[in-house]
C-alpha cells in the first residue's frame, strides 16, 4: 500500500514536470512569434487618391556610381483619414499615356516596414535610375520619357509626377529600380528605418 502511494506521488510529480514543460514551451513559441503591428493588420491601405508623390534628387553631385542617379521619392498622405503604405511601390516610366520599358525592379537592400501616415505625413523611397547609355543601343531603344506613374504597394491606380529622362522602350534592361517604403529619410537620401 505504502509503495503504491509512493509511485502515485511519483506520476504526479511527472505529470506536474510535464505539465510545467508543456506550458513553458507554449508561451516560448507566442513569445518568438514575429510581432504584428496592429495598425498593419488593422489599418487601411493608402490609396493613389489620397496620397500626392514627389520626386527630388537624393545624392549629391558625386556621391552615386557612375551613370546611376539616386531620387528620392516622397509619398504624402493628402486626405483626411490615416493610412498605412507597406512593401514596395510601384514605379513605370511613361511616354505620353503609354508605359515604356520594364517597370522598376524591387531593390531589397532594406526591409520593408508598415509605415502609417496620419493626414500631412510623408513617407519616403530611394529611386535608382540607370542612365540608358550603361545598355547597349538595340537592347535599349532609347526614347524619352514625361512622366513616371508611381502606384501605392498592392494599389491598380497610380500617380504622375512629371520626369524628363531617357529611358529604354524596350523590355528587359532594368533602368529603374526601388527600395522599399521607409517612414524617414538617412543620409544622401537612403531610406533608413
Amino acid at each position: 500500500m505504502a509503495s503504491s502511494g509512493a509511485r502515485g506521488g511519483r506520476y504526479a510529480w511527472q505529470l506536474v514536470a510535464v505539465l510545467a514543460f508543456a506550458a513553458t514551451a507554449a508561451v516560448a513559441v507566442v513569445v518568438a512569434r514575429p510581432r504584428v503591428p496592429a495598425v498593419a493588420a488593422g489599418g487601411t491601405a493608402c490609396t493613389a487618391a489620397g496620397l500626392h508623390a514627389k520626386v527630388g534628387l537624393a545624392a549629391p553631385a558625386g556621391t552615386a556610381i557612375p551613370r546611376t542617379v539616386y531620387y528620392r521619392l516622397a509619398l504624402t498622405n493628402v486626405s483626411d483619414r490615416t493610412c498605412v503604405l507597406d512593401g514596395y511601390p510601384g514605379v513605370e516610366a511613361l511616354t505620353g499615356a503609354r508605359p515604356v520599358g520594364s517597370p522598376a525592379a524591387l531593390d531589397t537592400s532594406v526591409r520593408p516596414v508598415a509605415v502609417t501616415l496620419t493626414p500631412g505625413a510623408t513617407a519616403y523611397t530611394l529611386l535608382r535610375y540607370t542612365t540608358t547609355q550603361s545598355f547597349r543601343p538595340a537592347m535599349c531603344r532609347q526614347v524619352t520619357a514625361s512622366d513616371l506613374r508611381i502606384s501605392p504597394p498592392h494599389g491598380a491606380s497610380g500617380m504622375l509626377v512629371q520626369w524628363q529622362n531617357p529611358a529604354c522602350s524596350r523590355p528587359g534592361p532594368s533602368f529603374l529600380s526601388v527600395q522599399a517604403i521607409q517612414p524617414r529619410m538617412g543620409e544622401y537620401g537612403s531610406p533608413r528605418p
